[in-house]
């Protein structure tokens, strides 16, 4: 008999912290965050599929157009991963990122960072569009 290999996972996706890991350890304001950008998203309409992955949240039409996950230890935020062009978006160092040619967890090529309620204001026209363009 021969022993199966053992199957070992990629490094980096074991030093990451599951989505419910940073749930478990972000501040009260981080959390009420997530949650606003969350209820913002499902509002856009009742078609929208919530699906909780091992990284990261996926909302999704016919197609995912908004990711989301939170960084709850050193810098704390939300990151969104949006199904956008990065070219027809003006890019804000520190808010918004064109992931295009990164590896990253998600889908999409535009990536928005929210660490307060004002950048989920600054967030929203683009939330709006990904949802109306997929």
């Amino acid at each position: 008999l021969v022993a199966k290999p053992e199957r070992v996972l990629a490094a980096s996706t074991l030093s990451m912290k599951t989505h419910a890991d940073q749930i478990a350890t972000a501040s009260p304001e981080l959390l009420a965050l997530f949650e606003q950008t969350r209820s913002f998203i499902l509002v856009q309409g009742d078609d929208i599929i919530e699906k909780p992955l091992k990284l990261y949240v996926a909302f999704r039409r016919l197609k995912n157009f908004v990711c989301m996950s939170l960084i709850s230890k050193q810098n704390p935020h939300v990151f969104l991963t949006l199904r956008l062009d990065p070219s027809s978006v003006e890019l804000e160092k520190g808010f918004t990122r064109d992931v295009t040619n990164i590896g990253h967890w998600g889908t999409g090529d535009l990536e928005v960072v929210l660490r307060r309620p004002a950048d989920l204001e600054r967030a929203k026209p683009l939330i709006e569009r990904a949802y109306q363009e997929n």
